[in-house]
């Protein structure tokens, strides 16, 4: 029977709402529905079936289904929940196994819930109709309707409300007070209308949730039904909450994004106190060479108390004077000079000293500060931390479905399942991760007697690991499979015409790279899990929006694994930092292995060398040897030489010119706008303001490997007049690094950190700027309103403008073109294609 509803008040926005759905939507998936279908698994192995059990599982799953606009799960759930109805009834015999294969495909489906084209088994959605309506009597008693009423449309009611108000929404009293007075009058319940009567007398949520109890509880007798009430729906009125039951309350829930600010702002908090621990230290250093001086001047003090000890005794008293000089002395203005610059000293000494206790209670409440911070920074960051089990444990089961489902034999592994990683980073994965294992199952894994005859076992193994290496996680794929066959992805390659290269002259990464095309498939016909060339292709478009990367390693025969590395947004890290050939770099404290402090004078480090570490061979670098640096570096000084733990764990050495101590600094992401060495995990702040890199010895290429080029080609500065570009990006990072690309490439720059400032700097220049380089989200005035702006004004909309910006989809082109942008330019970006897209519309003078 309809029902007739009123428009939902909501004291929500439209984003708080969004928001809250989807975090409602999350905890259905990974919380409420693996509850209801262990509960569905265990009914149906139980020797006798609670029926009415079985259907409030599926009655609660087609609720949430619904809900969250899952139609293939709602579709199944609703026919199951029909089917157990009849079964509770009387024997049905038949019934059984299509509730068993029932329960699996709700298993099956919420584990595809994002793939759109799987919409469930038809066959067994027509078998358990077909059995409903052979079974279900044609027509129905007035006893038989007023139970499916009560049992289904005044249950939704009451659920619908309850979980209303569970979000603080009292518009939800006014629809339920409608609904139930509907119902009441039209199925002649006058029970029903006396028990909401007082839903319109207040808008109580405490009565509201009383009242819906008692509705429960009158049903419930009405249709003879012996009703053990669950915590959640208490018979009687629930008492007013003692102050002794609220302590009880030991968790709140608090929207993701502020735990997300205050983990930020507390990473933030501890980098202005290493900026104020520097000043600090500097005001120390400064207060040590005041009292130094004083300390200097102290001879000085002494000979200008004997100068005017003489000049006293010197001293005679004028003609008509009253009294001898022994009776009195006289003092001269020279006399007043000495004696002020004495007391000035001594005033000085004094307020030296005072600033030096000031400044050691200063230092002392630093300490303080400092372990006061670190303590709210480590407890704002575990909140937001969920243990990789979290992301992994539904993959078990899902994998021994698939080997029931396709007939291979598989066993899941997971490794690292204790590791912590942010929840939001968990929750991104999901979609990535799915495409890996299906990847892994249905292209790697082999059926059991193709394994058989290869000498292997028939189980097959899938591994997922976890582990954090400095700020970056590294999540691994790894199946012991055929692996890839690497002349049909070539072949393949050929096909699409994105390779003439000879096979041959291609290495395995560049064969292997082909996969990630979009687009690019190798099976030779479609399925629910691959074939549709889009799983890899969005797996490496999703992983660099998160600003990571993704490996791929395979070996005929053996297996293949992708490997995640993803950088962690912000970390409190010790690190070592050091100084080498003029230019100062960070490395995580564990990976250092020694410090070697004894150099032989002799040694010539302009080639690498070989010396003995401990029993080792130890090769030693310059920086210049490792590292991609566009301009000479100076001449090392050969100080010490810096143990590092190098790629594959072998030990590898750096010549340093200046060691720092292990100190816990803040490691900040940076935001890849060029492509960024693979040893490049990020930057480090110091007391001073600068902005050190962070590098991993473990990805840092020996000479003789293939390395990438030079971040920012560098050439001659060019004479004459250079052509003006204004920035507009809100991101401080990128700007410096637009900046420095840009300014070195002989451009003058006008920096700006968003659309509004860059429009007021705008029209401050308008003969002096050549052209516009916006990205398109930023606060106050973002890039597409920047562009407009500038089209619109007389004086300034014959200049080009460049966007680039991590929007890349056509949507955000096509607006960006239709507002008149001159050029579209994807992040990260390379500096070269940057450089010339920028010199198309305005080249460097020479």
């Amino acid at each position: 029977m309809p029902l007739r509803t009123v428009p939902m008040s909501s004291t929500f926005d439209n984003d708080t709402l969004a928001s809250l759905m989807a975090e409602a939507r999350q905890g259905f998936l990974e919380e409420e529905a693996p509850l209801y279908v262990d509960t569905l698994r265990q009914g149906v192995t139980a020797p006798q079936w609670d029926y009415d059990k079985l259907m409030r599982a599926a009655h609660t799953l087609k609720g949430g289904a619904g809900t969250f606009q899952m139609p293939a799960l709602q579709a199944l759930a609703h026919q199951l929940e029909d089917l157990l109805e009849l079964m509770g009834q009387h024997s049905l015999p038949a019934g059984e196994p299509l509730v068993r294969r029932g329960v699996e495909e709700i298993s099956w489906l919420l584990d595809n819930v994002d793939n759109p084209l799987i919409t469930g088994d038809p066959a067994l959605l027509a078998a358990i109709a077909e059995l409903v309506a052979q079974e279900r009597p044609t027509e129905s008693s007035p006893e038989d309707e007023l139970r499916l009423v009560l049992t289904g449309a005044l249950e939704d009611c009451l659920q619908v409300a309850e979980g209303r108000l569970k979000q603080g929404d009292l518009g939800a009293v006014g629809e339920l007070l409608e609904n139930c007075t509907f119902l009441a009058q039209e199925l002649q319940l006058p029970w029903l209308e006396s028990m909401i009567a007082p839903l319109g007398e207040t808008a109580s949520q405490e009565i509201a949730q009383q009242v819906i109890a008692q509705i429960r509880q009158q049903r419930d007798q009405q249709l003879g039904v012996v009703a053990v009430p669950a915590p959640e729906r208490p018979l009687e009125p629930e008492p007013l909450p003692t102050q002794e039951a609220a302590t009880v309350l030991t968790h709140v829930r608090l929207p993701l994004k502020t735990i997300e600010f205050l983990a930020n702002t507390g990473g933030d908090l501890l980098l202005y106190l290493e900026k104020l621990s520097g000043q600090q230290e500097q005001v120390e250093v400064t207060i040590r060479y005041l009292k130094d001086l004083v300390q200097r001047f102290e001879p000085v003090r002494e000979q200008m108390d004997e100068v005017y000890e003489q000049l006293a005794l010197q001293y005679r008293a004028t003609e008509g004077t009253e009294f001898d000089p022994l009776e009195m002395d006289r003092f001269s203005a020279l006399h007043e000079t000495l004696q002020a610059c004495q007391e000035f000293v001594a005033q000085i000494s004094e307020n030296a000293e005072d600033l030096d206790l000031v400044t050691r209670g200063a230092a002392r409440e630093l300490v303080s500060l400092r372990r006061n911070l670190n303590q709210i920074y480590s407890e704002s960051t575990k909140a937001r931390l969920n243990p990789f089990s979290i992301l992994t444990s539904p993959f078990t089961d899902k994998i021994q479905r698939l080997a029931q489902r396709y007939g291979k034999q598989v066993h899941c592994r997971i490794e690292g399942a204790e590791v912590l990683l942010d929840r939001v980073l968990l929750e991104q994965l999901k979609g990535p991760l799915t495409h890996l294992v299906n990847n892994a199952f249905d292209h790697g894994i082999e059926p059991p007697e193709e394994r058989r005859a290869q000498g292997k076992s028939t189980t097959a193994e899938i591994v997922l690991r976890a582990q954090v290496q400095g700020n970056q996680a590294l999540i691994r794929i790894q199946d012991d499979g055929r692996g890839v066959n690497l002349e049909r992805v070539y072949r393949k390659a050929q096909e699409r015409g994105l390779t003439q290269v000879a096979f041959s002259q291609l290495s395995p990464e560049e064969i292997l790279d082909f996969l990630f095309m979009a687009g690019f498939s190798t099976s030779a016909q479609v399925s629910e899990l691959s074939g549709r060339g889009v799983g890899l292709d969005a797996v490496r478009t999703e992983i660099r929006q998160l600003g990571g990367t993704v490996e791929v390693a395979s070996t005929p025969g053996q297996g293949t694994q992708f490997t995640l590395r993803l950088p962690l947004a912000v970390s409190l890290l010790p690190l070592l930092i050091v100084r080498a050939q003029g230019r100062q770099l960070g490395f995580l404290a564990d990976s250092v292995l020694d410090i070697l402090r004894e150099i032989p004078v002799a040694k010539d480090f302009s080639q690498p060398l070989h010396m003995d570490w401990q029993g080792q061979d130890l090769r030693v670098y310059l920086p210049e040897h490792l590292l991609e640096y566009a301009v000479p570096l100076e001449p090392p000084l050969a100080q010490a030489i810096l143990v590092l733990r190098g790629p594959q764990g072998q030990p590898l050495g750096l010549v340093v010119d200046e060691l720092n101590e292990v100190r816990q600094r803040m490691v900040k992401r940076v935001e890849e706008i060029f492509p960024l060495p693979p040893y490049f995990v990020g930057a480090a702040v110091l007391p001073s303001g600068e902005s050190i890199p962070v590098l991993l010895p473990s990805q840092m290429r020996r000479p003789g490997q293939t390395g990438a080029q030079p971040l920012t080609p560098l050439g001659a500065e060019p004479m004459g007049h250079k052509p003006t570009i204004l920035i507009a990006e809100d991101s401080v990072y990128t700007r410096r690094i637009l900046s420095s690309v840009l300014g070195q490439a002989g451009y003058e720059i006008l920096a700006c950190r968003d659309g509004y400032e860059a429009w007021e700097v705008l029209l401050q220049n308008t003969n002096k700027v050549n052209l516009v380089l916006t990205d398109l989200e930023m606060p106050r005035l973002n890039g597409l309103d920047l562009i407009q702006s500038i089209r619109e004004h007389p004086q300034v909309n014959h200049l080009p403008v460049v966007m680039l910006t991590s929007r890349t989809g056509d949507r955000h082109r096509a607006k960006a073109t239709s507002l008149g942008v001159n050029g579209y330019l994807g992040k990260p970006c390379n500096p070269s294609e940057l450089l010339a897209t920028i010199g198309q519309f305005v080249p460097v003078a020479q």
